[in-house]
């Protein structure tokens, strides 16, 4: 694998951005969008992080292609939650399984928490044993599944969710 930059993402990011989450709105119950945002709706999306914030935007770059991205928002809306981040991971899909992610949230965990940032949850989509085995690889602790409280295309979703503390 070549050398990988972990950076914040910018705005000639949101085509590659809209590629990666394109794929798995459309081939995937992973988002549950049902419809692919827009470029528009991306770079809305994009302009909405703010790095001196715990909610940030990553994305991982080799050989000048964005190959995957990383985020943290917030939790919930109110301030009892300011502390809590809910994650957000998604590679290329042929970047699976090469370390991108781990390099992600090495990039990313310790921006948010220098800002204020003190829980992060992610929600696995099931099934996703190689997002379950990732997030445990991480750090991450599996505290419960919702099951089937979602749906899409008319398939039930459940999702166990993952915390990690600094």
């Amino acid at each position: 694998m070549g050398d990988v930059v972990v950076r914040s993402a910018v705005a000639d990011d949101v085509v590659a951005l809209s590629a990666i989450r394109r794929h798995y709105t459309l081939r995937t119950h992973a988002v549950f969008s049902t419809e692919p945002l827009t470029d528009a709706e991306v770079a809305v999306w994009v302009r909405s992080f703010d790095e001196n914030s715990p909610h940030q935007l990553v994305v991982a770059e080799e050989a000048g292609v964005v190959t995957g991205y990383a985020s943290t928002t917030r939790y919930r809306p109110s301030p009892a939650f300011d502390r809590s981040c809910e994650l957000s991971i998604y590679l290329s899909p042929e970047r699976l399984g090469s370390g991108t992610g781990t390099r992600l949230y090495a990039g990313l965990l310790p921006r948010a928490v220098e800002h204020g940032a003190r829980t992060f949850l992610a929600g696995v989509a099931l099934p996703n044993e190689a997002s379950v085995a990732f997030h445990l690889r991480q750090g991450f602790r599996e505290v419960g599944t919702f099951r089937d409280y979602a749906e899409k295309r008319g398939t039930l979703i459940s999702s166990t969710w993952f915390q990690r503390t600094f």
